[in-house]
């Protein structure tokens, strides 16, 4: 979706990281490690660059590794030593050393961090959550008789510290003995006082549009993907190309992505560099796993890495697949009409089994979330179709929800008997085989319904990236960001209509594919002989 105006939070973690590398492998540097700095400085400059390409009003706001912990240290440090029965939860894995020293009997961590799809896992090399729980209850039998200090280096959505106080409910832990301390904030400790949980934010950030750590557009962070036995080894999605299309730090819809993961994967290797320089070793990624830290991946996990491979030369090879991508053919298929037909008039949604079970299913979302008649729904209902923003925004607007979530349970529906005339279309894409051709989804339709789509086609595995209706305003935008990151007589747009798949993209120079039925689909072949 387009952007007014927002900040971006970048917190800097990197000597975190650089100070448990020496602790953990025993490395003991030769001269003072005084580049991380610059690295940051660095950094903040290309990212910038990247946000200006998905909107001029979005504005960087960093926070030093230094200043957070000092702050969060005077904060908690006060707490603990005022009440010399409360309890410090520290969920950051990085901050807070010395104060877990000087409190070890009252300090505790809980090793905790989010998976590609959005779940709150264990760490590497971490018990399941259930039994760190457990552990802490054993450690303090009397816990439910304490004050407990839950500690982050960010408080947004409160979803996390909800799920924690669900965890420390087995342990007779009470919400009233709960206080919440952030550094970070965009109103969610609002919502926690309200019900009673003391909670304060350090750093309010009123127009917060997205907020990440410096480490997760690195090789040493991204979202957990995949754990093996015994969660010793992990594998997790970094924000930047290689590994993804930038999503994880809302880059997915900025033109410089490339430009942005080059400038941060080279910088990276300037730092990394100094730091084995300075410890007098060339690190392999089996040093990084027993440091206790992931190994970075594409969410397919197709990007291949040894245990015994060199950092830096990992790195180099990830430099490389960058410059392979900006040289790729890319298709670009709109889903409805295209892919398939609907039953609707023309083919279309209007009058469709698919509108007539959207219909339906937003009908018991209105009665579920408003505990009322079917004839007060649809009354509901019927405010939300003649509404200038549609009936999705004025539901999410009406509940306090996101479309995405409005989405996620009125558009969750079976396509078997929806779509139809799906074959010819599925036969093509099935040949588009060649590892120079890539290819995109693009359609207003939910995210939901596209996957559902996919796999119902069995295309999931064949798009290698999609944007849905919560992605973007028009498709005019995903025609401008593709043009910035390829070579725009590279990339060919496949659809069924002029006004939106058609005209937009020829107006950024990309070729494009009018079909007026899915057997039309194969007409690419020809397209693809001839540019290839």
């Amino acid at each position: 979706m387009s952007i007014e105006n927002g900040t971006f939070v970048l917190t800097e973690d990197t000597s975190g990281i650089l100070q448990t590398l020496q602790r953990r492998l025993a490395l003991r540097p030769t001269r003072d490690l005084n580049a991380n700095k610059s690295y940051f400085d660095k950094s903040i400059r290309v990212l910038e660059r990247g946000f200006l390409a998905v909107s001029p009003n979005i504005g960087i706001t960093p926070f030093t590794e230094e200043l957070i912990e000092n702050t969060l240290k005077s904060e908690i440090e006060n707490v603990l030593e005022a009440d010399p029965r409360t309890i410090c939860l520290c969920f950051d894995r990085f901050l807070l050393d010395s104060t877990e020293e000087k409190f070890a009997d009252r300090f505790s961590r809980l090793q905790i961090c989010r998976s590609v799809n959005a779940t709150r896992v264990p760490r590497q090399d971490s018990k399941p959550l259930k039994e760190q729980i457990t552990r802490i209850g054993e450690q303090w039998p009397d816990i439910g008789d304490r004050s407990v200090l839950l500690v982050d280096d960010g408080i947004f959505s409160g979803g996390t510290v909800d799920f924690v106080l669900q965890l420390l409910s087995a342990i007779g832990v009470e919400e009233k003995k709960v206080q919440v301390l952030g550094f970070i904030g965009n109103g969610a400790q609002q919502d926690l006082n309200k019900r009673g949980i003391t909670t304060r934010v350090v750093q309010q950030i009123e127009n917060l549009f997205d907020w990440v750590d410096l480490r997760d557009f690195g090789p040493f962070g991204g979202k957990l993907l995949k754990s093996g036995r015994g969660n010793r080894v992990t594998s997790a999605v970094p924000y930047l190309f290689p590994w993804s299309q930038g999503e994880g730090a809302s880059l997915n819809m900025s033109g410089n992505l490339f430009e942005t993961s080059r400038e941060m994967i080279r910088n990276f290797k300037i730092l990394f560099s100094e730091f084995e320089t300075g410890v007098g070793k060339r690190l392999l990624f089996s040093d990084l796993v027993r440091a206790g830290f992931p190994l970075p991946t594409d969410g397919k996990q197709t990007i291949e890495i040894s245990l015994k491979q060199p950092v830096q030369d990992y790195l180099s090879q990830c430099l490389l697949l960058i410059e392979q991508e900006e040289k790729r053919l890319v298709v670009v298929f709109d889903m409805d009409g295209t892919l398939y037909q609907l039953d609707g008039e023309k083919n279309g949604y209007s009058g469709s089994t698919l509108e007539n079970k959207v219909l339906d299913k937003a009908l018991k979302f209105i009665i579920a979330r408003e505990k009322c008649s079917e004839i007060e729904a649809e009354k509901i209902r019927s405010l939300g179709l003649v509404d200038q923003v549609g009936l999705s925004a004025y539901l999410a607007q009406r509940y306090n929800i996101t479309r995405r979530e409005y989405f996620d349970d009125v558009w969750n529906l079976d396509p078997k008997e929806i779509i139809q005339d799906y074959e010819p279309s599925v036969a093509t894409i099935s040949r588009l085989t060649n590892p120079n051709v890539k290819l995109v989804l693009l359609t207003s339709a939910p995210r939901v319904w596209a996957k559902r789509v996919l796999e119902y086609l069995g295309l999931e595995s064949r798009f290698e990236s999609f944007y849905t209706g919560e992605d973007f305003d028009i498709k005019d935008d995903v025609f401008k960001m593709l043009s910035q990151r390829y070579s725009p007589g590279n990339v060919i747009s496949v659809g069924d209509q002029q006004t939106t798949d058609i005209l937009p993209a020829q107006a950024y120079g990309l070729s494009t594919l009018l079909i007026q039925k899915p057997t039309d689909v194969s007409k690419i072949l020809e397209m693809l002989d001839t540019q290839s």
